[in-house]
């Protein structure tokens, strides 16, 4: 995975921040391939609750600020069923905290 401790430990701070420290959060996409190069990051945060798209906006916005790179999230909320891309994202993703839902 090409996040070092320390970003890994910003993007869970930042999440924390907007979303609650019982969110889960994983990434997935082309950062968990240790050959590529570049790219954004791509995270799935499950939420214990409804996000309101402004909080996202702000989270995004804040992670992006930290890590000085693009980042695409897809923010969940655990009582909603799974859309196809939300599925096929989590069965491709490593998660970075052990968060309970």
């Amino acid at each position: 995975m090409r996040l070092d401790s320390s970003q890994v430990a910003r993007i869970l701070k930042i999440v924390a921040e907007h979303a609650g420290s019982d969110s889960r959060v994983s990434v997935y996409g082309s950062r968990l391939d240790d050959r590529a190069r570049g790219g954004d990051i791509d995270l799935f945060i499950e939420t214990a609750a409804p996000m309101p798209r402004w909080e996202q906006a702000r989270m995004l916005a804040a992670l992006e600020d930290e890590l000085g790179l693009p980042v695409d999230i897809l923010v969940k909320c655990v009582h909603a069923p799974d859309t196809p891309f939300e599925s096929m994202a989590r069965s491709r993703a490593v998660v970075l905290n052990q968060a309970e839902q």
